[in-house]
């Protein structure tokens, strides 16, 4: 039997394409061919190898992932929004990619996976078995108590299931419909009659996004900005205990309140520099805010 590995992989650094070489040497040993496919140039003993330079991280308002917290403030409460990019897409794009390839290709089981899965003793014996048409749930790295039903993480194809499977992925779906990659990833699994493994798969790269309620670079506050069309300016700063100086443009205002909310008679799109200072460090964060796509800063 025929079996081709296919690892979806953004390696850009050390630490991930060394986990991405040993995962290929024990796939290897257990009589796979490998296709690897990266859009970043790397070194790696496989037996197909596309390089792409297409990576389509999706943002708003085509799509992207949104977050809140809320703090009290007065006798209101403050709801800070950020906006982030959704990677999903360039994952499942990626996925997608392969699945098309490989479907040329003589094989009789295809084998997808993240570069970092953790290759434990139950995949390998699912690998040595020849188990087919099967997801694998995935733990989350982060918090462990939270598992998602399916994932590409780890799964298995005929070259018919993964043929069926290719053709679900589509932009246009993604975009229009709410949930994470996981969610459609379920969703697909159930319209073409995939089994789904009791096996909990896990990664072995903790990706830290930061705390993105906080776009501060100076230990000695914390703070958050908006940035919407047609909105006028908003600021919240928080966590800090030394008197801070800020400038608007030409606005000049000393913060010595924590927290202190502002909300400014200008539109986010007449900004055209923002400065903090606290003790003698001053900071620019125009470039921070020029590079936010959208913000929302709520007084509720």
């Amino acid at each position: 039997m025929k079996k081709l590995a296919l690892i979806s992989s953004y390696c850009n650094d050390d630490n991930k394409l060394g986990i991405l070489k040993k995962n290929i040497q024990v796939l290897k040993s257990l009589g796979l061919d490998v296709f690897v496919i990266s859009p970043i140039k790397i070194n790696v003993d496989c037996d197909f190898f596309f390089l792409t330079h297409e990576n389509p991280i999706l943002t708003w308002p085509d799509k992207a992932i949104s977050l809140w917290r809320t703090i009290p403030y007065e006798d209101k409460i403050i709801k800070l929004q950020p906006i982030l990019k959704d990677s999903g897409w360039a994952s499942l794009y990626q996925i997608k990619k392969m699945m098309e390839f490989a479907s040329t290709y003589e094989y009789d089981l295809f084998y997808l996976l993240i570069y970092d899965l953790d290759i434990d003793d139950i995949i390998i014996s699912d690998i040595i078995n020849n188990i087919s048409n099967t997801t694998y749930p995935r733990q989350d790295f982060n918090n462990p108590e939270i598992v998602f039903k399916s994932s590409f993480h780890f799964s298995i194809f005929d070259k018919e299931k993964m043929s069926q499977m290719s053709n679900l992925i589509r932009l246009e779906q993604y975009k229009n419909e709410d949930g994470f990659a996981e969610d459609f990833i379920v969703k697909w699994t159930k319209q073409i009659n995939m089994n789904v493994s009791k096996h909990v798969v896990k990664d072995l790269v903790h990706i830290e996004l930061g705390d993105v309620f906080d776009l501060s670079i100076d230990k000695n506050y914390k703070f958050f900005i908006n940035k919407e069309q047609n909105t006028k300016f908003k600021i919240f700063i928080y966590d800090f205990e030394k008197p801070i100086n800020l400038k608007i443009n030409e606005n000049f205002l000393k913060i010595s309140k924590n927290p202190t909310y502002i909300e400014l008679p200008i539109s986010c799109e007449e900004i055209t520099n923002i400065l903090l200072k606290c003790e003698d460090n001053e900071v620019d964060y125009t470039e921070v805010y020029n590079k936010i796509i959208r913000n929302i800063v709520e007084l509720l």
